[in-house]
């Protein structure tokens, strides 16, 4: 290169530096003067390669200080040219390269994929001419347009084809590591639209490849794009046990990375969707902790924010009591006034789902209206009315507000504005949801069956498109018992129920049936009262006593419309309890749960609860006997001294020189100890510590009381084990491993012996039913000469009050659970009951007796 071609290439450099200066003072009329001068010298000149190379250097330069993206199209026009003209030219390949530098400087100021693809397809075009393939720095602008391209196409089978390509690159310079960072790119794009966690762990693990090669994990923009697909893979896994693992990968990542911003999102994002799927708050809370450790590095990271947010709000959604919500709200809000965050619509959607939840927690309407103006607020906040997650918060307020409203005026006026947002957003079922419910509530305060109609014709019209949703249907369902309250005639009742009852069968499977079935009860319930036959109501009654099965609600139900039937029975068994108070410890002997009419009113309320208590301890006792199948799989053994076995040989004589079958006299085998001599002080005791309430005076002094009796006990038990042939035992309680072990046939045990529902011929109980004609003493002693000839030597399972550890099922764990609180609720009412008599010792005395 001779002294003119440094001179004239010289000249070049400082008109482009001057040229670049003009973008920043905004001078266009010098801009215009230097490229008609930078022209001028090109076309003199520009047989001399170093002075189209120095040209085209300056040029792509250029476009790096353009902002529009038709500036830089305009540049890229002279670029072109050059190309074109030189493109045989054995040292084209410095051109060619620098027009695809332009090309892709053009591509990141482009927005549709349909501009992107056509800059690509002119990068493809430089890439496969003649050996430009070889080219580093052209392949590697080629596979960045190509990753930017995918940023920009809608389906994964866009962005697959894409990647097909930019794979192919990876591949052929796999050492490059701008070339793997467009590749990490193109995958992490494909994650993004990929709907099921299979296909993104397919992604993934090629994302984790690139990041595992060599020195690829030191590349901070490999490392975010491999943190944004295990981010977007969190999205679709089903178990908060599958998003942790995926989030202990995240978490190595940004320890690794934590300056990096983009890194930080993604972790942030995992984590928000690892609390959605986190059944209690304690664990959210665990993972809030971490997530609000990021934001504060990364306060000024909007994504950052957007995770924290969405986590928070999901808290929200576990959170009981308004209090514990109004504190997450106090985060959420200060999250969504930092700065510019208000104008991130994700920000928005946490914080409306917060205020949302709220709503669901707060007493009366005033609160409610409050949470619902800061919603209202956010919804017509520029466009956010036209995110669906901001309308679904919005109308869940609006939904809670109508709950406490005390007029159909007041919900009438809510309701417009649900209306609204329903009719924009019709096939939201969230939105619909809070719409439904809404009107449901409006049922509840309409005087006519036609205001009622009327209403309902717009909820028939919301659970015909929604037909799925529970919640919707739910509404539907309690609009349609509304209705029955107003309707006059059994004949206009049983029109709506044949509605109700649809709806109850096209719901039966789902798990909010239970609310749909109570519904439907009380439609039935309500029916009864306008039917004016026995034979018309019992017929209904059948109905709900098919339906009590699984739902203790209709239960309840059930019972009072059983005692309006049977009232008179109820009455004239009360007044005869009056009478004779010992009564009572016979009856419960033998109380039959499916016949118990219990009509929780004025007196009755009492010896009600006792009833309930007493079948709720036969239930316990029920579920803790061993099944026949238990008894059958097993051995069941005593350890004993060897001087006690020569009475179980005695007694076997005895049997045996009396002409008795031993079979029959089995029961004189078993040697039981008073329940007071057992080796546990607190055997049998630690039950009633279960219901000890400093609260319930009286109950305390009844449980006190039966514990100081307890030395009188007429309980007779005997411990036996399944642990047979253990050395322990031996020691402990065979004389010092000198004694025996006593197994007893499998035979010798009843099986499940405890009549609770209605009682088989010859079993030791007695339908209620009859208990209600008998009421002369000779009667009585009748039904006690049943008992006296019936035996229960059941197996029970021995459990620990505190611990449980016995019960291995968890099902059974759970009705003795439920038992458990049925007896404590039960006993409050008695309790609130007893502080209203004066004759309390007396009623002390009869709950004793039982």
């Amino acid at each position: 290169m001779g002294t003119n071609a440094n001179n004239i290439i010289d000249n070049m450099k400082k008109l482009f530096e001057e040229l670049y200066k003009t973008y920043e003072t905004k001078d266009e009329k010098r801009q215009k003067e230097i490229m008609s001068e930078l022209e001028n010298i090109y076309e003199e000149n520009k047989k001399e390669i170093f002075v189209l190379i120095s040209y085209a250097i300056g040029l792509v330069n250029l476009t790096l200080k353009q902002e529009t993206k038709e500036e830089i199209k305009e540049t890229l026009e002279t670029l072109e040219g050059i190309y074109k003209e030189n493109k045989d030219n054995k040292d084209n390949i410095y051109i060619a390269g620098n027009y695809a530098i332009g090309l892709w400087n053009l591509i990141v100021k482009q927005e549709t994929k349909e501009e992107r693809k056509e800059t690509v397809d002119k990068l493809k075009e430089i890439y496969e001419y003649k050996e430009n393939k070889d080219n580093i720095y052209i392949a590697g602008n080629y596979a960045g347009g190509l990753a930017n391209l995918t940023a920009k196409q809608e389906t994964k089978e866009e962005r697959k084809e894409t990647l097909e390509t930019l794979e192919g690159i990876y591949k052929k310079n796999k050492g490059n590591e701008d070339v793997a960072r467009s590749y990490a790119i193109g995958l992490a794009n494909l994650t993004a639209k990929q709907e099921i966690k299979e296909e993104i762990k397919e992604t993934v693990d090629k994302l984790k490849e690139i990041y595992e090669y060599k020195e690829n994990k030191d590349n901070i923009y490999i490392a975010g794009n491999y943190a944004g697909g295990l981010a977007n893979l969190t999205a679709k896994q089903e178990t908060k046990e599958e998003r942790k693992e995926t989030l202990e990968t995240l978490e190595g990542i940004y320890k690794k990375n934590k300056g990096n911003e983009d890194v930080a999102r993604s972790y942030a994002i995992g984590l928000a969707n690892l609390t959605a799927k986190q059944e209690t708050k304690e664990e959210i809370k665990e993972t809030l902790e971490t997530l609000e450790g990021i934001y504060k590095e990364n306060k000024d990271n909007i994504d950052v924010a957007v995770g924290y947010t969405l986590g928070l709000g999901n808290l929200t959604v576990k959170q009981e009591t308004k209090e514990e919500i109004g504190k997450i709200i106090d985060k959420l809000k200060e999250i969504y006034e930092y700065k510019e965050n208000k104008d991130n619509i994700d920000v928005a959607v946490g914080y409306t789902l917060g205020l949302g939840n709220l709503t669901a927690k707060q007493e009366t309407k005033e609160e409610r209206k409050e949470t619902v103006d800061k919603l209202e607020e956010i919804y017509e906040y520029k466009e956010n009315k036209d995110n669906i997650d901001v309308a679904v918060g919005y109308t869940l307020g609006l939904g809670n507000l109508t709950a406490k409203q005390e007029t159909k005026e007041e919900i009438k006026e809510t309701l417009e504005t649900l209306e609204g947002i329903y009719k924009k957003n019709k096939g939201n079922e969230d939105v619909a949801r809070s719409y439904a419910g809404g009107l449901a509530n409006l049922t509840a305060k309409q005087e006519t069956k036609e205001e009622i109609k009327e209403t309902l014709e717009t909820l028939e019209g919301i659970y015909k498109k929604n037909k799925g949703n529970e919640d919707v249907a739910r509404s539907y369902a309690i609009g349609l018992v509304n209705l029955t309250l107003k309707q006059e005639t059994k004949e206009e009742i049983k029109e709506t129920l044949e509605t109700l009852e649809g709806i109850y069968k096209e719901n039966k499977d789902n798990k909010d049936n239970i609310y749909i079935a109570g519904n439907y009860a009380i439609g039935l319930a309500n029916l009864t009262i306008k039917q004016k036959t026995k034979e018309e109501k019992i017929k209904t009654i059948k109905n709900l006593e098919e339906m009590c099965k699984n739902n203790n609600y209709i239960c309840d139900i059930y019972i009072v419309v059983i005692s309006e039937l049977y009232g008179k029975y109820i009455e004239n068994l009360y007044n005869f309890l009056n009478n004779d108070k010992n009564f009572v410890k016979m009856i419960l002997k033998y109380v039959d749960e499916k016949y118990i009419n219990v009509y929780e009113e004025n007196d009755n309320l009492l010896f009600c609860n006792i009833m309930k208590i007493w079948v709720s301890v036969k239930t316990i006792l029920k579920n803790l006997i061993l099944k026949e199948e238990d008894i059958k799989n097993n051995r069941f053994g005593q350890y004993i001294g060897a001087g006690t076995i020569k009475y179980f040989l005695k007694d076997i004589e005895q049997i045996k020189d009396n002409g008795k079958n031993i079979n029959e006299c089995r029961y004189n085998l078993l040697r039981l100890d008073n329940a007071d001599y057992m080796n546990d002080p607190m055997e049998g005791k630690a039950f009633f510590k279960k219901f000890e309430n400093e609260k319930n005076k009286f109950i305390k002094e009844i449980i006190d009381s039966a514990n100081n009796e307890y030395n009188a006990s007429s309980i007779y038990l005997r411990s036996l084990t399944e642990n047979i042939d253990s050395l322990p035992m031996w020691i402990s309680y065979g004389d010092s491993a000198k004694g025996c072990c006593v197994i007893y046939d499998n035979n010798f045990f009843d099986k499940d012996n405890i009549g609770l529902t209605t009682n088989p011929e010859g079993s030791c109980g007695i339908n209620t039913k009859q208990i209600f004609k008998r009421q002369q003493p000779d009667e009585i002693q009748e039904i006690d000469k049943i008992q006296s000839t019936a035996y229960s030597y059941c197996l029970y399972r021995v459990i620990y009050v505190e611990e449980d550890v016995i019960l291995k099922k968890e099902e059974t764990k759970n009705v003795i659970d439920d038992a458990i609180e049925y007896i404590k609720d039960s006993i409050n009412k008695i309790d609130g009951e007893l502080k209203k008599r004066s004759n309390v010792d007396e009623l002390k005395e009869m709950i004793k007796k039982t």
